[in-house]
């Protein structure tokens, strides 16, 4: 799924739940945030996050079982509670090194809960490095 360049922004929950969602999805620059459970429970298998997004909503992307790939452009600062939660299929992530996370009050992130992965790529990013070791609590390597 390619949304044209000309789009600016998709609400709450747009596609949530719509499994019909699968293949790639790429949004385009002019989408500053990508909304709480905007394409949660649905099919997608590889997502791109472009320059110009600057925060992922909370549970964006939670329980999307087919999700395999996540690249994460270098202008996405924030990434909310939830945004990859139970995405059992997530094997790969690109994600800036400067990415802040929601966390909890014990001092966990769960942004990315019950995920197993292969292969992260922290990308230079922008701002200060921001990397506390419970960024990735809840990641397991296979």
């Amino acid at each position: 799924m390619v949304f044209p360049e000309s789009l600016t922004g998709i609400g709450l929950s747009a596609f949530s739940g719509c499994r019909g969602i699968i293949g790639k999805i790429i949004f385009p620059e002019k989408i500053e945030k990508i909304s709480d459970n905007t394409f949660s429970n649905t099919g997608i298998e590889e997502l791109e996050i472009k320059e110009g997004v600057v925060s992922v909503g909370s549970g964006a992307f939670e329980n999307c079982k087919n999700l395999r790939k996540v690249v994460i452009a270098d202008s996405v600062t924030f990434l909310d509670s939830r945004a990859f939660q139970a995405c059992e299929s997530l094997r790969e992530i690109a994600l800036p090194i400067s990415t802040r996370y929601s966390t909890s009050e014990t001092g966990n992130s769960p942004t990315f809960t019950d995920v197993q992965v292969n292969k992260i790529i922290f990308t230079r990013g922008t701002g200060e490095t921001f990397r506390p070791y419970y960024d990735f609590n809840s990641i397991t390597q296979s």
